[in-house]
């Protein structure tokens, strides 16, 4: 019950199942007993009360020391970031490294009790999938039909409708490229050969002296 009460707390994995039951004997032998005058076990065999100051939450945001960086590297992070898994003592833990998926012992290493895992901000989402009744859900989601509506009609004009047969031709009196006849350019619009020749296109012809 407690083994299960810090993992759904924690939301770890639960691949972690033998760190949560670790841990869940570990806090047990630390529990004062009524039946035992309110001692602890671990008091009982002993002979002394435990020390408590290391605990902390399970689950809760691990900042580890990382050791044997290169010299140069003076912008490397100096800590990996893990979960509290279980207890060894009273100042080394068990963190469980998301990245590399496995549990290591540290002893240098900072807790944030108001940080815990969520399964959800790292992507895992399976075992939460696991835990949900498809049944349920396939019952609360119904289908939704959304209803086809037929494309507008555009309405037709007189305009529109109207047939290529039915335009008005112009004549070619009225034609936009026709001169009209007081313009002083008409007269030179018909052909040299019907133009009669004036007196003053006689004098063109005759030589400058």
């Amino acid at each position: 019950m407690i083994s299960r009460s810090l993992r759904l707390q924690s939301d770890l994995p639960v691949d972690l199942w033998p760190d949560l039951y670790d841990a869940a004997c570990h806090l047990i032998n630390r529990w004062p007993i009524e039946a035992k005058d309110w001692k602890t076990p671990h008091e009982i065999v002993f002979n002394r009360k435990p020390e408590m100051s290391y605990i902390s939450t399970i689950g809760s945001k691990a900042f580890v020391l990382r050791k044997n960086i290169p010299h140069l590297d003076k912008l490397e992070s100096r800590c990996w970031i893990g979960y509290l898994t279980g207890f060894i003592a009273h100042n080394i833990w068990k963190v469980w490294n998301p990245r590399t998926k496995k549990t290591t012992t540290v002893r240098d290493v900072k807790f944030d009790e108001t940080t815990l895992y969520k399964a959800l901000d790292h992507g895992d989402t399976g075992e939460i999938l696991q835990l949900v009744d498809v049944t349920l859900v396939e019952r609360e989601i119904q289908p939704v039909i959304i209803p086809v509506q037929d494309e507008p009609q555009i309405p037709q004009t007189p305009d529109s409708t109207r047939d290529n047969n039915d335009i008005e031709t112009l004549p070619d009196d009225d034609v936009g490229g026709a001169l009209p006849d007081d313009d002083p350019a008409a007269a030179y619009a018909t052909p040299p050969e019907s133009r009669e020749i004036t007196p003053a296109d006689q004098d063109l012809d005759k030589p400058v002296s």
